[in-house]
């Protein structure tokens, strides 16, 4: 289902790349609370809905490498932005 209703949100349109950053969804939460950005009614819906939400994006990301990178999104932003950027670049899109 999820799936069907992925595929009707794109109509069709495929992005030249989707940068996944993975964050395992305990250190999501604690960011906001570090950044005492106060969570919202989404937010509140626990863990476990988040964490089904992630596995189902890296699962797409790993039957479809061609349009997907995942990319460690616990390192320091600098280098994340390094790792991005190359990533672009190596696949010709800046």
């Amino acid at each position: 289902m999820g799936l069907l209703l992925n595929a009707q949100a794109k109509q069709n349109i495929c992005p030249d790349i989707n940068i996944l950053l993975n964050v395992p969804v305990e250190a999501s939460i604690e960011r906001l609370k570090k950044r005492g950005i106060p969570l919202t009614n989404f937010e509140k819906r626990g863990e476990k809905y988040f964490e089904k939400i992630r596995e189902g994006f890296l699962d797409q990301a790993k039957n479809d490498p061609e349009h997907w990178v995942i990319v460690n999104g616990e390192k320091d932003e600098k280098k994340i932005n390094k790792e991005v950027i190359r990533i672009l670049k190596e696949r010709k899109l800046i």
